[in-house]
């Protein structure tokens, strides 16, 4: 075998496991988005942005960020979701806000949604 054709070969395969690598990311983030927004989850994430729009000024100006974060509750059965939004205040000027949603599940249906939002500066 050639130098060339050695160098051809690492290149090839160097080129080969980035493409992989970079492959199983984004499938791994595309599977938990996927997650979280799909099933019963789905239905969670929809009562969390609803309660968050309703503590907002501006409800119908809300663009919600991805719901990228899902952890189980360990006080009580249910999950924890956290995302952030922008929204308008009262003067039209645009706010982000983090937020997070604490909710409450009991027999597979949701009970209670509590959402906390935070104002960035």
């Amino acid at each position: 075998m050639t130098v060339r054709l050695k160098v051809a070969a690492i290149g090839a395969v160097t080129f080969a496991i980035v493409l992989g690598v970079g492959v199983l990311s984004w499938s791994y983030h595309d599977g938990k988005s996927a997650d979280v927004g799909s099933g019963p989850h789905a239905e969670m994430v929809s009562q969390c942005q609803q309660a968050v729009r309703d503590k907002l000024k501006a409800p119908s100006t809300a663009a919600f960020g991805p719901m990228d974060a899902r952890t189980p509750m360990k006080s009580a059965p249910g999950w924890v979701y956290r995302s952030w939004v922008d929204s308008q205040n009262s003067f039209g000027a645009l706010l982000w806000a983090d937020f997070e949603c604490d909710v409450f599940v009991k027999d597979g249906r949701v009970v209670q949604v509590v959402p906390i939002l935070t104002q960035r500066e």
